[in-house]
């Protein structure tokens, strides 16, 4: 459905709430599992799997997202996944041993995705050549939800009578007002919606690459999420509570990046734009990485920021675009592609900061980077290759 004008009718506010309920869900986790390390005592292996089980869960499901919701439409994978994300967190909030806590974490990242990878072909279907506007814009609300949800964590454990379970009950509780709410709310019928026609057609060469600048830049997101207070410590040499506090400019950051970046892709494109956004971040974390004084990482990593802030969103409006008639399975894979870099990137780079120092440990960064630059080069070739195809074809 074309649109020529951008209308946050219900129907897009529906999918902006998710994602934020999503997003709030993957985030909290986080601050939330040293206070279950000390409730279940745990060990530090046995926690960080805790956060491993919710991107398998995402990992899975990327493999045959597309075939679930051809399975049961777009309507019962969504209220089904919203509803068995919320299932998940109840036994998070419920446990009494790690393996319920980790089975909750598990269920939250696998059905959970479900909801995540219709949301994303919805927007992109419901909103046609202005999805990345959408695709934008529902991350700049999913970003906001992310930063509030450990704030709420630190909240609950400050109130008397509240605790770490208040921020989860919370978010179960606005999952079932938005049901409540929007259920009655139509989903975008696909435009080749039989299963045969989801899973048997290969995605195009093109996707791929733009996929793989997906995997990087989550990759670069979650490295400096994951590590950030930890060079801030021990490079730039401030306090650890003041590290770990500062890393929160990254997320305001990557807010204020969504929001600018939601209106400046509606006057340059997504193409162009998205290499604005690569220099941006290599500009920022070049600062960060490279700037002898502590100010001047912490301004990098702000204005790293920013630049990251629009990689994905940017990247998944051209991938699911390029895809053709193939949105839920275009989104699916790329669903898998976050899981896979949310497991293997940050847990790489902490691998090396173990042999070789934190900071040089950063050195795989600039790899991706590059990695990155060269795949959109690719893409963009390919692309105007396509197009000068099409109308030699045409004439």
């Amino acid at each position: 459905m074309n649109r020529p004008h951008y209308v946050r009718d219900r129907f897009t506010w529906l999918m902006y709430l998710c994602l934020g309920y999503f997003a709030y869900l993957q985030t909290v986790p986080g601050p939330t599992v040293p206070f279950l390390r000390d409730e279940l005592n745990m060990n530090y292996t046995v926690t960080g799997l805790h956060l491993t089980a919710f991107a398998l869960g995402m990992l899975l499901i990327g493999l045959i997202g597309e075939r679930v919701i051809a399975r049961f439409g777009r309507y019962r994978s969504f209220w089904g996944g919203l509803f068995g994300m919320g299932i998940g967190a109840g036994l998070v909030i419920l446990t009494w041993h790690p393996f319920v806590s980790m089975a909750g974490m598990f269920v939250m990242g696998f059905v959970g995705t479900v909801m995540l990878t219709t949301l994303q072909s919805s927007i992109a279907d419901y909103h046609g050549e202005n999805g990345t506007i959408g695709l934008t814009e529902s991350n700049v609300i999913a970003v906001i939800f992310a930063a509030v949800g450990p704030q709420i964590v630190a909240f609950g454990e400050l109130t008397p009578g509240l605790g770490w379970r208040f921020a989860w009950w919370v978010m179960v509780l606005f999952g079932v007002g938005v049901f409540i709410v929007f259920r009655q709310l139509p989903f975008p019928t696909p435009s080749q919606p039989t299963e045969r026609t989801h899973t048997a057609q290969p995605l195009p060469g093109l996707f791929w690459l733009y996929w793989v600048v997906v995997v990087f830049s989550i990759a670069l997101e979650w490295s400096l999420i994951y590590w950030g207070a930890d060079f801030l410590e021990n490079v730039a040499k401030f306090p650890a509570t003041q590290a770990s506090s500062l890393v929160s400019l990254f997320f305001l950051a990557m807010i204020i990046g969504r929001i600018v970046g939601s209106r400046l892709v509606q006057l340059y494109g997504a193409g162009v734009f998205l290499w604005v956004a690569i220099f941006t971040f290599a500009v920022g974390f070049g600062v960060f990485w490279l700037m002898p004084y502590p100010l001047a990482r912490v301004a990098g990593l702000f204005i790293a920021g920013i630049g990251s802030a629009n990689l994905y969103p940017l990247t998944l409006s051209i991938a699911i675009k390029v895809s053709g008639n193939q949105a839920d399975k275009a989104s699916s894979r790329v669903v898998f592609g976050i899981g896979f870099s949310i497991v293997v990137f940050p847990q790489l780079l902490g691998g090396l900061a173990d042999q070789v120092g934190i900071w040089n440990a950063f050195g795989i960064v600039p790899v991706l980077l590059v990695s990155i630059v060269i795949a959109c080069g690719l893409a963009q070739y390919v692309a105007q290759i396509g197009t000068k195809a099409e109308q030699i074809t045409a004439s």
